[in-house]
């Protein structure tokens, strides 16, 4: 196995996503290892870790200490990356392998084919939800808001626009309006 995403979940342990390396058993023509498999886990500072969702499929994730929300890109395994959100609320220290996701695992944008969503980036007080969407050729920052459940087009221009990190101070991001990639 290894490790492909790490995420603060409080003071001493870690939501961590890895890829398992093993070969699929079934529905062997349809596998795509990079994609498919992952599983996360809660690593703790004394090394230890617990399997929390097996095969979850989720690329990208950020945690909300706050209200126990983790947000992340889901994978469908046929090429729409969407925002999901696992409220782990009554679960985020009792969770046990093989709990269901189902009550707990929403999209919030809905599940759609062929879209592509990344970067997902809560703000300070978990109210937003900054993220980079693909609209044809182009990416762009948008913000979904957790409490009125309304997506809005944040920044967008004719470039590249990535990775929002949002901030006291704004939120930063990386486009390459002046030629190259800058914040």
């Amino acid at each position: 196995e290894r490790s492909i995403v790490f995420n603060p979940k409080d003071s001493n342990s870690y939501f961590v996503l890895k890829r398992r390396s093993e070969k699929h058993r079934d529905f062997w023509q349809f596998y795509r290892a990079s994609r498919e498999t992952s599983s996360l886990y809660l690593a703790y500072e004394n090394g230890s870790e617990k399997m929390l969702f097996k095969d979850i499929s989720f690329e990208e994730i950020d945690y909300c200490q706050d209200k126990k929300i983790l947000a992340a890109i889901h994978n469908d395994g046929d090429g729409a990356l969407n925002l999901a959100l696992l409220n782990l609320k009554d679960h985020a220290d009792k969770i046990t392998e093989g709990l269901s996701t189902d009550k707990i695992l929403s999209f919030p944008l809905g599940k759609k084919n062929l879209v592509e969503t990344r970067h997902p980036r809560f703000n300070k007080d978990c109210s937003k939800l900054y993220y980079t969407k693909r609209i044809g050729e182009d990416y762009d920052i948008f913000v979904y808001d957790l409490k009125t459940n309304e997506e809005s087009e944040f920044y967008s221009s004719s470039d590249f626009d990535l990775y929002p990190e949002p901030t006291e101070k704004g939120v930063f991001f990386v486009s390459p309006s002046q030629g190259d990639m800058r914040i």
